[in-house]
């Protein structure tokens, strides 16, 4: 898997709207929002099926002893034996009658158990200001890709509890992601951050937030620099730029502009 550290990468990058119900301010006031699967634009987000018909029936009973034992510490040993291997044949017939309900079962639980925040490594991409940035009248925010790999490892990852950061790797079929043989983080990063090639122009890396809630604030040095796009309106830009004088004073603030005699953007520098 690709680490911040490994790649070396310099500048993770966020699109955002002026949406009216100003949840933008969160953002410029160093707050990460971090969605439910549910809330993505991809349906096929975060739903890479974990491969429970190809366990052998060990690996089946290992894995119901995982989720029963809390359930059922308190019964007699036998009790709990025979509610195992109870519990096992139930799932067998489940995987053989109707895989489906599994999947769905599962979809369900990461639905209410996980929050993404993604970025990009693209400042420039046309379509990303299109898609993401409500064609060019949102911004964008640069984040220290190294500082928040810093609060990844020394905050969310000890006293959040189980948030990873990981870079999207693009193909055209399923990974094989299995319960037992494949580790819990090759399994975060093939089910969370494996996305169609179709996507691959995002060149995208997202944070997994295993303990979900809705907001995590940052230190407001994580965040470098934002671009208000192209077409931002006079009144938004006003209004971010007063918002980043108390929150992120020491921030880079710019304007996109479009280049003369091509098809892109460069940014002019702005006094806060």
């Amino acid at each position: 898997m690709d680490s911040i550290r490994s790649t070396g990468i310099k500048s993770l990058y966020k699109f955002k709207t002026f949406d009216k119900k100003n949840h933008y301010q969160d953002l410029l006031n160093n707050v990460l929002y971090f969605p439910s699967p549910r809330e993505l634009n991809d349906p096929f987000d975060s739903k890479i099926p974990i491969r429970y018909d190809l366990c052998t029936k060990q690996e089946l009973v290992e894995i119901v002893k995982k989720f029963e034992t809390v359930k059922y510490d308190k019964s007699p040993r036998k009790e709990r034996r025979k509610t195992v291997f109870q519990k096992v044949k139930e799932l067998q017939q489940e995987l053989k009658s109707n895989p489906e309900r599994i999947v769905k079962r599962m979809e369900k639980y990461i639905e209410n158990t996980i929050g993404i925040f993604s970025f990009t490594e693209k400042l420039d991409n046309l379509l990303l200001w299109s898609h993401y940035a409500d064609s060019h009248k949102g911004f964008c925010v640069e984040f220290s890709a190294p500082k928040l790999n810093n609060l990844m490892v020394e905050v969310f990852l000890k006293e959040i509890d189980k948030a990873f950061i990981f870079k999207v790797h693009y193909q055209n079929e399923y990974p094989i992601v299995h319960p037992i043989k494949t580790s819990y983080e090759d399994r975060l990063n093939l089910q969370f951050c494996t996305k169609s090639k179709n996507w691959e122009y995002e060149k995208e890396w997202c944070i997994i937030f295993m303990n979900y809630k809705k907001k995590a604030e940052i230190p407001s040095n994580i965040i470098s620099n934002i671009y208000l796009g192209l077409l931002a309106d006079e009144s938004n830009i006003t209004t971010s730029i007063a918002i980043l004088k108390k929150s992120n004073p020491n921030i880079g603030s710019y304007k996109a502009v479009k280049k003369k005699n091509a098809f892109g953007l460069h940014f002019e520098k702005l006094i806060l």
